[in-house]
């Protein structure tokens, strides 16, 4: 039943990807809950305690253990958060940030990638990036420009 499940995505996939590598990505992706490509679109939702770069060098690192929020120094850094909304913006600085509460969708606009970042999530915002925020559930963040 599995098989015929996977084959039956397998074939929705293609009918919505660009290129043969992309459906085999997103076809990996299904199984292991990482990345969904569509045409013109990447959506990262990275795997617990497993770090993950983006092509615009956007860096994600979900459930990060208490050790290192603990040697990053997280709960002195500046605080943030905002409700549901949607907005534009641009990182003049190198921001690392964890999410407390909430859930937001990124999406560059150099690359079209996605990332969804949700509570336990560190992430760096490299300098110069732009992107659009789109807050699905009112977000709480640390913050640090580094």
């Amino acid at each position: 039943m599995c098989r015929i499940l996977s084959l039956l995505i397998f074939g929705l996939l293609s009918l919505l990807t660009t290129d043969v590598s992309a459906f085999r990505l997103s076809l990996g992706v299904l199984r292991f809950g990482r990345v969904h490509q569509k045409k013109n679109e990447t959506v990262l939702m990275a795997a617990p305690g497993e770090a993950t770069k983006l092509k615009c060098g956007v860096e994600v690192l979900p459930d990060i253990p208490e050790e290192k929020k603990n040697s990053l120094g997280i709960s002195s850094w500046g605080t943030w958060g905002c409700g549901v909304s949607n907005f534009p913006w641009s990182y003049s600085g190198t921001e690392m940030m964890y999410i407390i509460e909430g859930e937001v969708d990124v999406t560059m606009d150099s690359t079209g990638e996605k990332v969804i970042l949700k509570p336990g999530t560190l992430a760096t915002f490299p300098d110069g990036i732009s992107c659009v925020w789109d807050v699905k559930k009112p977000i709480k963040k640390h913050y640090n420009f580094i």
